[in-house]
């Protein structure tokens, strides 16, 4: 009875069962058109039936329309709106209470994920889901992979931000710079884009390509100290570029500018620029956000949700060793694939 959204990774609609019962059914066009669209279908399945908490969208069930399907279809909960719905077309600003339970709620559910060892490489504010009573989940798993694992862009010989097009303003600086490995400080990041997109009603940084979004960062959160640059290899590019757009036409380093974002509320302040530091090393982790003083009335360490997520068991990927093995073969194998999904789908 609606449809509610489309992106790189399928379609989400809205539908009414014979029982009465809503849900959001995602569909998934053409799985095997490529091994990377093959195994991200996968990988999302698999998580789903993984990680189970009252902040990330459950999967109800998986159906394919025949023994030799093409299309997927992963029904999924209903909630109200995304936050990407809220913050374009309510017009209205939400109150600091408000916020910090919004910004929680995200947390408890990456917390949940980042304790399995998962990466969720694509939070924004489309894939924030939220009800009229408050509710809020994380959705969207298409492009999640577990911590460590081996990357498929390398055995198919991708750019490395290839599935990062329609995503850039929420990307870290070690995504947007191409520096190689990355971990759960991306999420962080995100997490952090989307605090200050929720505080200003519009987004926090906003470049109009890789590069300028490089520039964006740093006049957004200033220009990054010594120490902060510490993580990137010593006469790279990407060290090269950093110094020659750090510094104003003066020669002057720049100054952050997130304090004008978070309206005199020092511990917000606090908050989103140590989510947003630019070293990946010096962010916060999700459980030491969740302890942060700001979350001081929800009080983390007696929370039965966080105390959940915290028990959710590693997620073993060992089954994805035969889809890569499959996805670096000439002509492309979809037939592990095909089991693999008939063999989630139970």
């Amino acid at each position: 009875f609606g449809q509610l959204g489309s992106g790189i990774s399928g379609h989400v609609a809205a539908f009414r069962l014979s029982d009465g019962g809503e849900h959001a059914v995602k569909l998934v066009p053409k799985v095997f058109s490529s091994p990377a669209t093959a195994l991200h279908i996968v990988r999302e399945m698999r998580i789903m039936r993984h990680v189970r908490h009252p902040n990330i969208v459950a999967l109800r069930e998986v159906h394919v329309d025949r023994p030799g399907f093409d299309d997927v279809y992963l029904r999924q909960e209903l909630l109200d709106t995304s936050l990407q719905a809220f913050v374009q077309k309510s017009g209205v600003a939400l109150a600091e209470k408000e916020v910090r339970h919004v910004l929680y709620q995200m947390l408890r559910g990456l917390l949940c994920l980042h304790t399995a060892g998962i990466l969720h490489r694509d939070i924004k504010p489309s894939n924030v889901l939220c009800n009229g009573s408050g509710l809020v989940k994380l959705a969207d798993f298409g492009s999640s992979r577990v911590v460590g694992a081996a990357d498929e862009r390398e055995l198919l010989q991708q750019p490395l931000l290839t599935q990062y097009v329609v995503t850039r303003y929420y990307r870290a600086p070690e995504v947007v710079l191409a520096l190689g490995d990355y971990g759960k400080p991306v999420d962080i990041w995100s997490v952090g884009c989307i605090l200050g997109e929720v505080l200003q009603q519009r987004v926090l940084i906003k470049g109009k390509d890789s590069l300028d979004q490089v520039v964006r960062i740093v006049r957004v959160v200033g220009t990054p100290a010594q120490e902060d640059l510490a993580w990137i290899k010593p006469g790279s590019c990407a060290l090269g570029f950093l110094r020659h757009c750090s510094l104003d036409s003066d020669g002057k380093p720049f100054p952050s500018t997130l304090g004008q974002v978070t309206a005199g509320s020092p511990a917000m302040a606090e908050m989103l620029a140590s989510l947003l530091r630019f070293s990946p090393d010096r962010r916060l982790t999700v459980r030491e956000a969740l302890d942060h003083g700001l979350f001081g009335e929800f009080r983390s360490e007696a929370d039965p949700f966080v105390a959940a997520a915290e028990s959710t068991p590693s997620f073993d990927a060992g089954y994805e060793d035969k889809l890569l093995e499959a996805m670096g073969r000439t002509p492309f194998d979809e037939s592990p694939f095909r089991r693999e999904i008939l063999q989630v789908r139970r």
